[in-house]
């Protein structure tokens, strides 16, 4: 109830960072794995949101390859966009 988004619930990056956390550390995969993917439709352009796509255990490896990409892009600088 709490990703549902409404007036008084807007969507955020922090709001979908914390729930994937918690999800994945509370053996959630799958809810962790749907919210990282509607979170990255939601917000391509966050670092931290494809950050965590490509860590959570239920990601396939084409959406791994597609997130490593996205940090790549997002952050040029960084020599290795892996580092936790």
């Amino acid at each position: 109830a709490t990703m549902k988004p409404s007036f008084f619930n807007p969507q955020n990056t922090d709001k979908y960072v914390t729930n994937i956390q918690l999800l994945e550390k509370n053996n959630f995969q799958d809810l962790a794995h749907k919210y990282a993917l509607e979170a990255v439709a939601w917000n391509p352009q966050s670092y931290d949101l494809w950050r965590f796509l490509y860590f959570i255990t239920k990601s396939t490896q084409a959406e791994k390859e597609l997130a490593l990409s996205k940090m790549k892009e997002l952050d040029p600088l960084n020599p290795d966009v892996t580092t936790q």
